[in-house]
């Protein structure tokens, strides 16, 4: 039997960035787990407005400019925060008229030596059916481990595959699939998945190695629930016991959670200071 590098793996699906717009003449309407507060943020090319809610949910608008239309960016833990309620967001976009223009589609593969290295083996010995034009560029961020992406960023369906362990300086193996779907191929790859419910037919329509076994195996094997374990220390401890339910008090007290997002941003500009430091 050909070696396997799937000893032991779990295989879990993930949605990881969900973006879509409306029409300017549309109200800002959302389902009742989206939470309603909003702060003003720093906007993006084509917009002149933004907000962020303290899920992390972001939306663009352009005041001078209505046909731009608006924007909402549900984008890596704020997709997360979505939970059980994700299909049903996303049916929810589909049924309302409007336009999906970003969807990521992921697999993680976890507690395996399946590597973005092993990934990118098959592809020089040819074995890849795509129809992207680059399949061999490897990854930008060395200190974030190694990334293959099959596929160029601008183009509308690329995918990479990259070292999530790495990234998340997490302690065990962790490889991430992610597949994105972007511009006019986003709206049909998102009624694809509606109607299958699983990510992994949006991956290997755009990369498959039909003869490699641990990739057949991934794409077709049961998928688990999988959350990050949280590494317990006496600071979180005191964290989470402590410092959590004083903040919650003073929340309850600022009816516009005004300081919430204070206190994010001061979070935010510290872990920029540790990071440049």
């Amino acid at each position: 039997m050909p070696y396997s590098t799937l000893n032991h793996a779990e295989i879990a699906e993930k949605i990881d960035w969900i973006a879509y717009s409306q029409a300017f003449y549309l109200e800002w309407d959302f389902p009742d787990y989206i939470d309603r507060h909003w702060k003003e943020i720093s906007s993006i090319k084509h917009y002149n407005k933004a907000e962020e809610n303290k899920q992390g949910v972001r939306r663009y608008w352009n005041t001078e400019n209505p046909k731009q239309g608006k924007r909402v960016v549900l984008a890596g833990s704020a997709s997360g925060v979505l939970q059980d309620e994700q299909y049903g967001f996303l049916e929810w976009i589909v049924n309302t008229g409007r336009k999906a223009t970003r969807i990521d589609y992921a697999v993680d593969i976890l507690h395996s030596k399946f590597t973005p290295q092993v990934v990118r083996r098959h592809l020089l010995l040819g074995e890849a059916v795509t129809h992207a034009s680059s399949k061999l560029r490897t990854g930008e961020l060395v200190k974030d481990g190694d990334t293959q992406y099959i596929g160029r960023k601008t183009s509308e369906t690329y995918t990479k595959v990259y070292d999530k362990q790495a990234e998340q300086h997490a302690d065990f193996h962790w490889t991430r699939i992610e597949t994105t779907y972007q511009g006019e191929r986003a709206r049909p790859s998102l009624n694809t998945y509606c109607e299958c419910k699983s990510t992994r037919p949006l991956i290997t329509r755009h990369i498959d190695f039909p003869e490699w076994q641990d990739w057949v195996r991934i794409m077709s094997r049961d998928v688990v629930q999988f959350s990050v374990p949280q590494r317990e220390t006496a600071t979180r401890a005191w964290l989470l016991s402590q410092v959590a339910k004083a903040l919650a008090k003073e929340l309850h007290r600022d009816e516009d959670h005004a300081f919430w997002f204070d206190f994010q941003n001061a979070v935010k500009a510290e872990l920029d200071r540790l990071e440049e430091k």
